[in-house]
């Protein structure tokens, strides 16, 4: 039996594409360039209910049975890293701390 994901705000939002070598990967036909990075970022959501999994399909919804994250919200993901690109921010786990997240969401 695998173990179930973290359901958290990071887990709602869509997945970055790496390059081969893990690092993110530019839209370089619109121009998009890599802006800034920082460490020890806190995304965190203050909404009363939780936000639906962008991993999670219409048929999941209706299971929760094949759902493949806890069924325990957490409100907020710490110790992220944050690019910002000049299309968008990226958030990433920092696999240097004690954040079990290994999903690249922008």
């Amino acid at each position: 039996m695998s173990k179930a994901l973290p359901w958290s705000p990071m887990q709602c939002l869509p997945s970055a594409s790496l390059s081969p070598s893990g690092l993110l990967q530019v839209d370089n036909e619109n121009g998009e360039v890599e802006v800034v990075t920082r460490e020890s970022v806190e995304l965190r959501i203050l909404s009363p209910l939780p936000l639906r999994s962008s991993s999670i399909t219409i048929d999941d919804c209706q299971s929760s049975s094949s759902s493949p994250h806890s069924d325990q919200w957490s409100e907020r993901d710490s110790s992220l890293i944050l690019t910002l690109t000049t299309h968008r921010f990226v958030f990433f786990p920092n696999n240097n701390s004690n954040n079990n997240n290994n999903n690249n969401n922008s």
